[in-house]
């Protein structure tokens, strides 16, 4: 028996955590997304040449369904709306069960 990711544990939990996002896609119309969870400066750490270097991006965690079947891409865009700042996708993480962390850069003016 397969598991709606989607609905039964993705679309409850980001309605309780997210916020609203406008998502642009390179060359498309936008798309609101009333339910991406947020995170200004998600932290990575990484071990380079034996040393810890810990990494803060800003990231954004959306459903796949959210985006009506278009793929996310690098260079795309996201305004949160909350604080009206514009980011641009530098790299679409899916898991594979319908959820998708975009890890982000601010958008140059």
């Amino acid at each position: 028996m397969a598991i709606n990711w989607d609905s039964l544990v993705l679309g409850p939990s980001m309605k309780a955590f997210g916020e609203e996002v406008v998502y642009v896609p390179r060359g498309g119309q936008p798309i609101t997304i009333p339910d991406a969870v947020w995170d200004e400066a998600s932290t990575e750490t990484h071990i380079v040449d034996g040393e810890e270097v810990v990494i803060q991006t800003p990231t954004l965690g959306i459903r796949a369904a959210a985006l009506n079947g278009i793929e996310a891409v690098q260079s795309d865009r996201v305004t949160i709306s909350a604080t009206g700042k514009t980011y641009v996708v530098a790299r679409p993480l899916p898991d594979g069960h319908g959820h998708i962390l975009l890890k982000l850069m601010k958008a140059q003016p």
